[in-house]
């Protein structure tokens, strides 16, 4: 071989070597120009992710601002309505504390009255106390007086039953002074003497009927006089009212200040309590 070949063999290996040099430059060149491309594709990558956070943040913001917008609207609103709520109000507190005041003005109006009347009042109920107060002294009067005619009363039904024993006992005196009368009549022979067996009186009498009592045909009277008043017994007295004839009695049974006579000749009235009786003439 000669040395042109061998020139040509050495300058094409220096070319090979030189070629490989570049490359192998080219490739490292190559590595890091692609690590940079992909730096430089994840510092696109972040700053459009924060292109896009920053444009969401941004629509974010502004759709925050609107809504705060909105509420401030709603607030504005609120605002005039609360105003308007607070004038309303204002006006009917003042028409309230009007019509309290006219209502105060009224009770304080009635209360002096039902002052005036209840002052009227206690006079009046001061006035009642002390007639209360008479009335229950009349009261306590009026019961002693109950309780003494309760016990008259009493007495008076005690003499009544007794008038009434004795109205029986009188009846059946009667019947046997009527036998004894029917066997003196069959046995006088003279008229005057029966006239002869008339009680003659002392003085004259006068009193009152206080009681009429009827047995079958037999009426029997009792009067407010006896032995004191100088009646006797059998003596005969006259009962009549005013001017007109009652009656005619016997005295058959006689008391100190009581008596009782049997009807022997009656009027053409009957008898009442309160007629007067009086004695026959004093012969």
């Amino acid at each position: 071989m000669n040395s042109l070949a061998k020139t040509l063999v050495v300058g094409v290996t220096l070319l090979a070597c030189l070629a490989m040099g570049a490359v192998a430059t080219q490739l490292s060149n190559m590595g890091m120009y692609k690590e940079k491309m992909r730096s430089t594709q994840v510092n696109l990558d972040k700053a459009e992710q924060n292109r896009r956070d920053a444009v969401s943040l941004r629509d974010q913001k502004a759709k925050e601002l609107e809504t705060e917008r909105s509420i401030s609207g709603q607030y504005k609103n609120e605002n005039i309505n609360l105003k308007q709520q607070v004038t309303a109000r204002d006006a009917k507190h003042d028409a309230d504390v009007l019509s309290l005041k006219t209502k105060v003005s009224e009770l304080q109006g009635k209360l002096d009255s039902q002052l005036v009347t209840y002052t009227n009042n206690s006079a009046i109920m001061k006035s009642n106390k002390e007639e209360l107060h008479g009335l229950r002294e009349a009261r306590t009067d009026l019961r002693a007086r109950n309780a003494e005619l309760r016990l008259a009363l009493q007495e008076e039904q005690a003499k009544s039953e007794q008038l009434t024993r004795l109205s029986r006992s009188l009846k059946e005196k009667t019947i046997n002074l009527n036998d004894q009368l029917r066997e003196a009549q069959a046995t006088t022979v003279t008229a005057g003497s029966t006239a002869s067996d008339n009680v003659v009186l002392d003085r004259a009498v006068k009193g009152k009927v206080t009681k009429v009592e009827v047995s079958g045909d037999d009426t029997f009277v009792q009067l407010n006089v006896g032995k004191s008043d100088g009646l006797k017994e059998g003596a005969e007295l006259t009962i009549y009212n005013g001017n007109t004839f009652r009656a005619t009695i016997k005295v058959s049974y006689l008391e100190q200040r009581s008596s009782v006579g049997e009807v022997k000749v009656k009027g053409k009235t009957g008898i009442k309590v309160g007629d007067a009786v009086m004695s026959s003439p004093l012969k």
